[in-house]
C-alpha cells in the first residue's frame, strides 16, 4: 500500500463508458494513473512518522517512485483489471490506517488481509524490479564478526549506491580488502581475496541486511575457497 492522493484515476478509467468519438484510455494510460497512484507515500510517511515506527525521510526515501512503478508493472505485464482491483484494496487500507490511532494495531486487519490477497502481483513486480535496479535503503559504516572454521573480524562501509567495502583480519589472510553488492531487498555478497599459507584464497560471504538509514545489521554464512565455512554477523555501530 503507497501513497492516498490522486488515487482513483485507474479505477475511474476502467469504470468509464465512452460516447462517440471519445478515445478508450490504454493500457498505458491505465499504467501511467496507477503509477501515479502508487507513487504517492506522502501521507502514509508522515502518518508513520508521527506514530514513531519509521521516520519520514527513510519512508520517502524507500517509496517506489512513479517511473519505477510503472516500468515493474509494464514488466511483469499486469493487466488494467490487476491494477483496479489492487487499487481499490490499497486505499481502503490507506483510509483505514490514516484514520487509525498509533496504538490501534487490530484495527485494520480485514483490510490488511485483503490488501495482501489483491495487490499481491503488484507488490511482487515491485520487489524484484528494485531489487535489481536500486540499492537498500540504508548505508553507512559497519563492522563484524565470523567464526566457524576459522574466526576473524571485519569493518567496512555500506556505500549509497549499494557497493560494499571492507577490510578483515583474518588467521589465514591476515589484513585484507574485500568488496561486495547490496539489493534493494537486502540480499548481499561480498568477497575476500588475498595469498594465504598454501597460495591464494578467497572467503566468500552471502546473506542479508535489513535496515533504514545508518541503522542496520545483517547476518549469513561463509565459505572457504579451500573448503573452510562458518557464520557471520555484522552491525552499523
Amino acid at each position: 500500500m503507497f501513497g492516498t492522493s490522486k488515487r482513483w484515476a485507474v479505477v475511474a478509467l476502467v469504470g468509464l463508458s465512452f460516447g462517440c468519438g471519445d478515445a478508450a484510455p490504454t493500457q498505458d494510460d491505465r499504467i501511467e494513473g496507477f503509477a501515479e497512484y502508487w507513487a504517492d507515500g506522502a501521507e502514509l510517511c508522515a502518518h508513520y512518522a508521527k506514530c514513531m515506527t519509521q521516520q519520514e525521510s527513510d519512508c520517502l526515501e524507500a517509496w517506489p517512485t512513479e517511473k519505477e512503478t510503472a516500468a515493474a508493472v509494464k514488466q511483469e505485464g499486469l493487466d488494467s483489471q490487476e491494477l483496479a482491483t489492487c487499487e481499490k484494496a490499497a486505499r481502503s487500507l490507506d483510509r483505514c490506517t490514516l484514520e487509525s490511532d498509533c496504538d490501534s494495531t487490530d484495527t485494520c486487519q480485514a483490510n490488511l488481509k485483503n490488501y495482501e490477497s489483491r495487490c499481491g502481483g503488484v507488490n511482487a513486480a515491485l520487489e524484484n524490479y528494485l531489487n535489481e535496479h536500486r540499492a537498500a535503503p540504508f548505508s553507512g559504516p559497519f563492522e563484524g564478526t565470523y567464526e566457524g572454521s576459522e574466526s576473524g573480524t571485519f569493518s567496512g562501509v555500506l556505500k549509497k549506491d549499494g557497493a560494499l567495502e571492507l577490510t578483515v583480519d583474518s588467521p589465514s589472510l591476515g589484513t585484507s580488502n574485500g568488496t561486495g553488492k547490496v539489493k534493494f531487498r537486502g540480499d548481499t555478497t561480498f568477497t575476500i581475496e588475498g595469498e594465504g599459507d598454501n597460495g591464494s584464497l578467497s572467503l566468500e560471504f552471502t546473506g542479508t541486511l535489513s535496515g533504514a538509514g545508518s541503522e542496520f545489521s545483517g547476518s549469513g554464512t561463509w565459505n572457504a575457497s579451500t573448503g573452510g565455512d562458518g557464520t557471520w554477523t555484522l552491525v552499523a555501530p
